[in-house]
Order: C-alpha cells, then structure tokens, then sequence
C-alpha cells in the first residue's frame, strides 16, 4: 500500500507543479498524469477496502468506508500543495552569469553573478572560498563582515570580500538591493557557504 501512496503523491506533483514534489518527467501533460493518479487512488481504495473481512459491514457502512477512503486518497494533493506553500523563499538569489577556469591558476574558477537582495532581506552569514570583488547597481545594504565594521553599500559603491571571511548583508533601501560580483573560487567548490553564528 505505501507504494500506492507514493504514487498518489508523485501523480499529483505532475497535476500540481508548484507541489514540493519534484517531477521526474517535468514535460508529461496534466491530463496525462491525471490517469495515473485516479488509477493509484483506485487501487488504493481496494487495498483499504479489502483490509477488513466483509462479514464485519453492512453494505451501508462498506459503502461510507469506500467513500471516506476516496475522500482522503482525494486530499492528498491539497496536503502535498500545502506542504510546498508553507515553504519561506529565500530573500536573496543569485544568477550566475559567466564561469571561466583561470589561466593563471587552474585550480580556480572566476565566477560573475547578479545578486538580488528583496526589500527588508538578509542573507545570511556565509563565507567564499576565494575572494569576491563586487559593485553596487542599485539599492542600499549594509553588510556585516567578521573583523571589519559595518558598512553601507549604495548604488555606485565597490565592495571586496577576502576568501574564507563570515558576512552578511541586509538590504535597508526601499528597493530590491542589485549586485554583481566576481569571485574567485577554488575549482568544483560551492559559490557560498553557510557560516555558523558567531
């Protein structure tokens, strides 16, 4: 029965793409799915149904059970929907915009990105593996990096980070806070790092 349940919920990711549940075949049609989904749902119903001997029902109440098992197969992709919602987005992204290998040192990557901070976000502390070198499009921030002090970041401004340094920048401006940096990153490893509180 629990691989039924999985397949109610996977069915219902494809019904539902904006569910947690990450589709395996992101270009398969609704209605498609639809089918798979009723089919499971179905075959659910049966195993529940037949768990009980008959001798135990009337048909009045082998009738309600059938219908209130239908009616939980049936939530759960208003349950998978509400798990997904109940997610916080991140109030930073970052767009990665160009990433070369460096010529003069090949363990390295240089790495150009966007980064959009939202109004009244902050992302949290993390560190580089190398150093980022960046300028300010737009927005006002200010950003807290370990042994420094703090220090605003308005349109126009410049910012360098050393490798392996904890910051974090909050956006303080009324608009979404614009940034593009370079960093320059030890091949193969992560663009950020979360840093533990200090």
């Amino acid at each position: 029965m629990g691989s039924n349940i999985e397949t109610v919920c996977r069915a219902s990711s494809y019904i539902y793409p904006s569910s947690g549940f990450h589709s395996e075949r992101p270009h398969t049609r609704p209605h498609d799915n639809l089918g798979v989904w009723l089919a499971a749902a179905n075959t659910m119903a049966a195993d529940w149904f037949a768990a009980a001997p008959a001798s135990t029902f009337t048909l009045e109440q082998l009738m309600r059970t059938r219908m209130l098992t239908l009616g939980l197969v049936f939530a759960f992709p208003a349950v998978c929907l509400a798990q997904a919602s109940s997610t916080t987005p991140s109030p930073l992204r970052r767009t990665v915009l160009q990433t070369h290998t460096m010529v003069t040192q090949p363990t390295r990557e240089a790495i150009t990105a966007l980064a959009e901070l939202m109004v009244g976000g902050t992302a949290p502390r993390h560190f580089h593996t190398g150093e980022e070198i960046g300028y300010v499009l737009e927005g006002t921030a200010v950003v807290e990096m370990e042994g420094a002090p703090s220090r605003e970041l308005k349109a126009g401004d410049t910012f360098f980070v050393p490798p392996n340094t904890p910051h974090l920048v909050r956006n303080t401006g009324t608009v979404t806070w614009k940034a593009v940096s370079t960093y320059l990153i030890e091949a193969g490893k992560p663009l950020a790092v979360a840093a533990p509180k200090p």
